[in-house]
Parts: structure tokens; C-alpha cells; sequence
């Protein structure tokens, strides 16, 4: 195996020292991979920066190595796989991840849900690229390890011939003489033929569930030669999302301006994906969080494909493919659908009689059934007050795996085909159903209470008795309160600093329909339902069977808790819709041309009072052209928006935001000063 070094030690793009910031940058590229030996790795020098970790060979910074041995240890782990390798100087353990599996296709998943309990097993880690006794070249990423350092593998392959170790060796001590101890060449320098050139690591990548594969934005299609320098100088590019990573590790942290950008998703790109509520840290558990959250589900939400159980402002039905099954069947199908548990998770509690009666009735198991008095104090007391207890029993609605539902009926008024070009709003019912954002609404108020409990103890150790006594009763009385009207306030707390912010506007158009705990389940199989919005443990959920058993088991946790069940919607009740992109745009463009065409008649008008005014001076010549109003800014767009009450709390970081992705669609263009016209 040849070994190729690039030595650049007179060649240096600058005569001052480097910084460390420089160094490690220049430790990123591949000029910078070291052939060592493993003992070099313990004896490397650290840096001493703090954010910037690079160690020292000799005179060499160094962070990536090439070093061959053979391997003594593999160890398999579910998501890494360790090799201890010795090359006759030491030995070190190299850490290789697991990658990511391959997602399965959605009418793959959708049959093998039938299929036996075993395959939501996660799948077996890779084969070992070596057995132990075998030579093999590692390269790497040497990181620190308690008071060890190990090797985080970039790549890692068998020896194609037995002297590859040998001439290994050979070329390693010639660089420790003529290069990394080299006392005749002076202090290192960067490269300036390498500086620039980034390094990417082959194996060793972080996964990203967001689709990568962007597409290139379309040039406008009416755009001139006197502004195609215009069109490249703005032309958009992929901006980073910022909810995926920081949801991930710091949400608390966010601005709250974070929310109201949203990055828009073209049709043949999959919408980002935040870490699932289930798994978010505690310290990630605040209101500011919950309002991302919601922003989020209303930016990227599927389109409703089925008639909800509950709906009431709009409904759909739609031909199911296969017939309906029987009655019994599929009690006990859904039942297990809604209610099992994955062979791999922890054994739960049973879940109480009337929390599965409830659930029953909901998803239209038990609609033929003589409604029976719950033995729930709390739900019967809500029965009473004219909540869902009066309800008139409603005939069984049965999904199948697509979404669909039979109908009993083929003259039902209310059945309306929902349409995937369609823009749909939320209302607050829609989104306290979502057993998502439900599930996260619970969560944020139980942290809220024990970061407030914790708080009151604090204070009550710094004082007398008779307050840390008065603080333990406060806490037992919080625990018992319900939880359900603070998760109301939370849903419309989070709803009107949306339409503060101007995030969110009000909607008179079509609703998205009450989504039920089943409808839901049944949605999220392909990848266009529920689960393309939500980032989930891979060794727990990468197979796509297992997602309707998991999804049930998440909205289990929560509910089981949770006895008050949400009131039916009030008539008439307000709807929202978030401002993205590609739904401002079409306003920003009407706004456009009716600013144009009201300048247009006031110019026509003053034309007209000047012609009148000096109609006996010499005539107007034919040769002269009208004068043709142009565009405006985005500020007078804002400004013309404003009159409505409706647009009045949008800011023009929107309007410039759905002006730059018109233009990468080619649907408006800046002809010059920030003026803007629509393309045809």
C-alpha cells in the first residue's frame, strides 16, 4: 500500500504565524490525514483550544490518522462496532457507526403490517469488515476518551497484500525523521494550495433525516439581459432549517423568532423533521418549544386523505380499494392496532376500562352499542353539563389501511373530497387531537409544575418550618390538580403568540377535519403521513411496521394519565393558517397587481386632466409613449397589506421571504431599486 504525504513546509500563503483556528481548519482536509503509529496517537501533543480540538505530532498539527494493524478484538454493539487494533507499538480502540438502514417503501410497509409481530424486530447490525488475526488500514478521527484517546473510524478496509504493514512502517519512521521531528525545517505553516479544501469524511457522517437531495430553484421565465446580474446576485439558496439540531439539543435556547421562518418544501422534497415529543430532554420542555412545535405541524401537516370520525366543519369519504371487513374482526384488528405493544418495549400497565371504552366509542368500535354510564366521577360529571356524554350515538365508522372509511350510508350530505392542492386551516380542536402535540402539550406542563415545585422547595429550605410545611402541602395539591385545562391554556397560549408575531393569520376557508387517535395511526404508515414530520430513535422505530405499534404506545403513555377527554368544537369556531411561503406568495402577488393597476388609473386619470387642461396648446405627439407604472417594494407591499386587518401583524421579512421564493420559482422578478412585478 503506497503512502502519499503531501509536505508543506516553505510553501506557506502567509508570512505571520498561523492561528489555531487556521491550524484546525487546515486539520480538516485530506492533505492533512497523518500515517502514524498507533503509539504516536497516545504520544500526540493536545492543543490546549477549547473548541477547537487538533493535536500535535511532532511539528505537525494532526487530528485524522492512517494507521495499519492487525485486528485483536471486535466487539458488536447495536449501533457501533469496536476494533482493537495493534500495530506492534500499541493498541487502541477504533469506534466504527453503524450506518443508517435503507426506508422501506410505503406500499412495502403498508403490507407488511399484516405480517407477524417479529418483524418490527430491528434489523441486525453489519458484518465485521475483518475477522480478528486479519491486517487492516484504519483512518480516522483520534478523539479523547476519559483520560484515553481512541479513533473514530472514516474508513476502514483489509489489506490487499502482506507487505502493506511492512512498507507502512517504513514510510511512517521516514516521515518521523524527515517531517514530523524534523529539526531542520522551520515552524509549520498552512498550505496555501490546501487551505481551502474541505475534508469529508467517508463513513463517519452524521445522519439527517431531512431529504438532501434539493432541487435546483427554476430562473424566471420573463426575466431581461439588463437584469440577469440581479436575478444570480439574489438567487436563494438552501437555508438551514432551525429545528431539526437545535430541537434536538438546545430548544431552550431558541429565539423566538425561530418560528416564523419556515423554509418551503417543493413537491418532490420531504419536509424536515423535528425529534419526536417522546424524546425530547426535559430542559427542551417549555412553552417556547410547544409554540415551534405547532408552527411546525401547520407548515408541513399531510393533507387530509380520509373523514374524520369527529368532523364536523368539513368531512371527505373516499372508495376504499378492498371491501369492508366484518364487524368483529375488525374490532379485535384495530384493537390491536391502537392498543398493543411491541414484542421489544417495557411491559405497561393495563389500561383502565372506561380509558378503552372511551377509546372504543371515539373510533366508532362501539357506535351501534346501548351507551352505558361511565364509572369516571369526572366523566360522568362532564356527561351531565352537556359535554361529548350527550352526543347522539353516531354509526361505526370503520378505516381501512389507507385512510378510508365505509360508510353505512351513501346519502350523507357531509362527505366532501379533500384535494392534495387544496390549502387547508387548523382550528384549536384539530390541534389539541393531534396525539403529537398533545402528547408534548402534557409533557411542558408537567416540567412547568416540577421546575415551579422545585423553585418553592428551594425557597422553603432557606426558610422556617412552618413554610417548608406549607410548600409540601402547595406540592400535593398541585400533583392532584388536572392536567387537562393547563394543556388548553398551553394549545392557545401557543396560538395567539403565533398570530401576535404575525406567524399565524386567520382562515374562512376550507378546515382540516377533527383527526381521531386511529385515523391518525392509519395516516402515518407512508412516509406522506404523520411519521415524515417527526425524527425518531433509529434502533427503536427504523422499521416501518413497527411505527403504527409505536405511535399507539406513545399516545397510550400520555392519555392513560389523562381522564378529561376534549369538549366537542364550538360552531364556528376560528381557524388558522400559517403563513408559508408558498401561500403568502399567491397574496403577494394579487397585492402586486392591484397596486399596479390602481397606479395605473390614477396615472391614466392625471393624463386625462392634463389633456383637458391644455387641449388648445399644440397636440400631443403620436411618437410619445405612456409612461407604465412599475412595481413596488416590499415596505409599500407591507404598507398596502396593512389595510387589511387581517395582514396586519405580518412583518416584511415575510413579504420579502415569499418574494425571494417567487423568484426562485419563477413567479415574480425584481426589476431594479427593490421594485417587484409578476412574471406574465
Amino acid at each position: 500500500m503506497s503512502e502519499s504525504v503531501t509536505v508543506g513546509t516553505s510553501q506557506s500563503s502567509t508570512s505571520h504565524s498561523p492561528s489555531a483556528v487556521e491550524i484546525w481548519k487546515w486539520t480538516l482536509t485530506s492533505d492533512a490525514v497523518a500515517s502514524c503509529f498507533v503509539k504516536d496517537v497516545f504520544d500526540m501533543r493536545d492543543s490546549g483550544v477549547k473548541d477547537a480540538e487538533f493535536f500535535w505530532l511532532g511539528r505537525v498539527p494532526c487530528r485524522t490518522v492512517r494507521i495499519i494493524g492487525i485486528l485483536v478484538g471486535v466487539q458488536i454493539y447495536e449501533q457501533r462496532t469496536v476494533y482493537s487494533l495493534d500495530d506492534g507499538s500499541a493498541v487502541i480502540e477504533c469506534v466504527q457507526r453503524h450506518s443508517g438502514p435503507n426506508v422501506a417503501s410505503p406500499m412495502k410497509s403498508v403490507t407488511s403490517c399484516c405480517d407477524s409481530p417479529l418483524n418490527a424486530l430491528p434489523p441486525k447490525p453489519p458484518k465485521p469488515v475483518a475477522q480478528v488475526g486479519k491486517s487492516v488500514c484504519i483512518v480516522g478521527r483520534v478523539t479523547r476518551h476519559f483520560e484515553s484517546r481512541k479513533i473514530l473510524v472514516d474508513s476502514i478496509v483489509p489489506c490487499a497484500a502482506a507487505n502493506d504493514e511492512p512498507k507502512h512502517w517504513l514510510a511512517v519512521l521516514d516521515l518521523h525523521s524527515s517531517y514530523y521531528f524534523a529539526s531542520h525545517l522551520p515552524a509549520f505553516t498552512v498550505p496555501a494550495s490546501t487551505a481551502q479544501r474541505p475534508h469529508a469524511p467517508k463513513t463517519y457522517t452524521l445522519a439527517v433525516d431531512a431529504d438532501d437531495s434539493r432541487k435546483t430553484p427554476k430562473k424566471p421565465q420573463c426575466q431581461t439581459g439588463r437584469h440577469n446580474h440581479e436575478r444570480d446576485a439574489v438567487q436563494p439558496e438552501a437555508r438551514d432549517i432551525p429545528t431539526p439540531m437545535s430541537i434536538a439539543s438546545s430548544v431552550a435556547g431558541s429565539s423566538p423568532s425561530s418560528s416564523s421562518t419556515s423554509s418551503p418544501v417543493k413537491p418532490g422534497q420531504s419536509p424536515p423533521r423535528l425529534r419526536h415529543p417522546s424524546r425530547l430532554h426535559t430542559r427542551d420542555l417549555t412553552a417556547n418549544t410547544f409554540r415551534i412545535y405547532i408552527k411546525h405541524y401547520m407548515d408541513h401537516a399531510p393533507p387530509p386523505t380520509g373523514r374524520s370520525h369527529f368532523a364536523s366543519t368539513s368531512s371527505s369519504r373516499s372508495p376504499s380499494p378492498c371491501p369492508p371487513p366484518r364487524k368483529g374482526k375488525a374490532r379485535v384488528d384495530m384493537l390491536t392496532s391502537v392498543y398493543s405493544v411491541d414484542v421489544l418495549d417495557t411491559p405497561t400497565k393495563r389500561p383502565r376500562y372506561d380509558t378503552v371504552r372511551r377509546r372504543e366509542i371515539q373510533i366508532g368500535l362501539l357506535g351501534d352499542a346501548t351507551p352505558r354510564p361511565s364509572r369516571n366521577t369526572k366523566y360522568s360529571l362532564h356527561a351531565e353539563s352537556g359535554g361529548a356524554g350527550e352526543q347522539t350515538p353516531r354509526p361505526p365508522l370503520l378505516p381501512d389501511m389507507f385512510g378510508n372509511e365505509h360508510m353505512p350510508d351513501d346519502d350523507d350530505e357531509e362527505n366532501t373530497e379533500y384535494s392534495c392542492n387544496t390549502t387547508y386551516g387548523v382550528t384549536l380542536s384539530h390541534l389539541r387531537r393531534v396525539p403529537e402535540l398533545a402528547q408534548l402539550a402534557y409533557r411542558v406542563v408537567d416540567a412547568e409544575g416540577r421546575r415551579r415545585a422545585r423553585e418553592e422547595r428551594k425557597r422553603a429550605e432557606a426558610g422556617s418550618m412552618q413554610d417548608r410545611d406549607h410548600a409540601r402541602e402547595g406540592a400535593r395539591q398541585r400533583e392532584k390538580e388536572p392536567k387537562g385545562p393547563k394543556m388548553r391554556r398551553l394549545f392557545r397560549f401557543a396560538i395567539r403568540q403565533l398570530y401576535e408575531e404575525g406567524s399565524i393569520v386567520l382562515w374562512d376557508g376550507p378546515v382540516r377535519p377533527l383527526p381521531s387517535d386511529l385515523v391518525s395511526l392509519s395516516s402515518g404508515l407512508g412516509p406522506a403521513g404523520m411519521d415524515a414530520l417527526w425524527r425518531t430513535n433509529a434502533s427503536t422505530s427504523i422499521v416501518a411496521t413497527s411505527n403504527v405499534t409505536v405511535r399507539s404506545s406513545v399516545a397510550r403513555g400520555w392519555h392513560e394519565d389523562e381522564t378529561e377527554e376534549p369538549s366537542d368544537p364550538p360552531p364556528g369556531e376560528e381557524a388558522y393558517i400559517s403563513l408559508t411561503p408558498a401561500y403568502f406568495l399567491k397574496v403577494v402577488e394579487q397585492t402586486i397587481r392591484s397596486m399596479m393597476a390602481a397606479t395605473a388609473s390614477d396615472m391614466e386619470k392625471a393624463r386625462a386632466r392634463e389633456k383637458q387642461k391644455h387641449r388648445s396648446r399644440a397636440a400631443v405627439s403620436l411618437m410619445e409613449k405612456p409612461s407604465v407604472p412599475s412595481g413596488p417594494t416590499p415596505h409599500e407591499i407591507l404598507v398596502w397589506l396593512h389595510r387589511d386587518e387581517r395582514w396586519a401583524r405580518v412583518g416584511e421579512w415575510t413579504v420579502r421571504e415569499a418574494l425571494e421564493w417567487g423568484r426562485s420559482e419563477g413567479r415574480v422578478w425584481c426589476v431594479g431599486r427593490e421594485r417587484w412585478e409578476v412574471c406574465g
